[in-house]
Formats: C-alpha cells, structure tokens, sequence
C-alpha cells in the first residue's frame, strides 16, 4: 500500500460528506419555502382585498376615491392592519427568520403594486360624465 492511499481516501470522504451536507441544507431551504408559500400567496390575496375594499368603501359611502399610491402607502406603514387573522397567526407560527423573509417579501409585493398600480386613479362608474 503507498503512502498517498490513506490522505486520498480522506479526502474524498471529506468531499463526499461536504457534498451531502450541502445538498442536505439546499433541500431543507427549499422545503422550507415550499411549506411557506400558501402562506405568501394569502398575505398578497389579504394585500389586494384591502385595497379593493378600501375603494369600494369609499364609492359606497359617496367619498372622493382615494389614490392608490396612498393606500399602499398606508399599507406599507401598517401592514398587518392589510392581513386577515389567518395569515397573522400563520405568520406567527413560523421561524423569526422565516417571519423576516415573509415581512420583506410582503413589502416588496407592495412596492411592485405601487409601481405598477400607484399612479392610477380609481373611477367612480356610479357617476355620470
């Protein structure tokens, strides 16, 4: 037996082992995610009901209908006031760094809505021009 056998065999079990762990800690990051995204679907359904019934509120009470750009602003300052009770005590049951992805991914839904919604002004259609 040579003198390089035992450090090569070392070295690829240490490889070997580095491999695994890796794929194990990938395929736990994307459990994790997959297991979350109900979750994320229904904090961007709570986001867009809110603001759909904030205008309706508004048409409905005979109120100017407010810009969209400040309702998600509003949104964006107090964002659990936007989640219904489900996606609260789902958001409070997971991981703090969970919860901390789930809080950044929220934001930047609403800072897409507001880029993509926010320069448009709501129409009252009970009105006539």
């Amino acid at each position: 037996m040579s003198k390089g056998t035992p450090i090569a065999q070392d070295f690829i079990y240490g490889l070997c082992t580095s491999v695994f762990l890796l794929f194990f800690q990938v395929g736990e990051d994307v459990l994790t995610e997959e297991t979350n995204q109900p979750v994320h679907a229904q904090i961007e359904e709570d986001s867009r009901q809110y603001l759909i019934d904030v205008v309706d509120n508004a048409a409905a009470n005979k109120q100017p209908l407010p810009a969209l750009s400040g309702v998600i602003e509003n949104m964006k300052h107090n964002p659990r006031t936007v989640l219904s009770d489900s996606a609260i005590n789902s958001i409070n049951n997971v991981s703090p760094m969970e919860r901390n992805r789930l809080q950044a991914a929220h934001s930047n839904y609403l800072d897409k809505l507001d880029e993509k919604f926010g320069n448009v002004a709501p129409v009252d259609r009970t009105r006539e021009y």
